[in-house]
């Protein structure tokens, strides 16, 4: 089970981290606050702990409908026109924690 998750997207000089929320059906999504930090070690590690403070939060269950009407949270905090710019021009990473190990994901 996971414990603890951090999500960080690099884009243009920045990092962002969202605060993340979990559907009941398990699902984790970016929501808002998005902290912006700048690229230098101490800004990041002060970012990853107010976001490991803020937590998971926990959302309702929400139809398809009403998920494409959702503003993606990354794309309005970092202003890029879409996924595929982001993808093409940034990086993404996320860290998360169980009781038996650490992960970390990449781009």
């Amino acid at each position: 089970m996971v414990k603890k998750i951090v999500d960080i997207v690099v884009y243009r000089g920045k990092a962002y981290l969202p605060t993340l929320g979990q559907f009941p059906s398990g699902i984790y999504a970016a929501i808002e606050p998005v902290q912006v930090a700048k690229l230098n070690v101490d800004d990041l590690v002060d970012a990853t702990e107010r976001s490991l403070t803020r937590g998971i939060s926990q959302l309702p269950e929400v139809t398809a409908e009403e998920w494409r009407k959702c503003t993606d949270p990354i794309l309005k905090a970092t202003k890029a026109r879409s996924w595929k710019e982001l993808g093409r021009i940034g990086a993404s990473y996320g860290m998360s924690w169980t009781d038996q190990n650490i992960r970390v994901d990449m781009s």
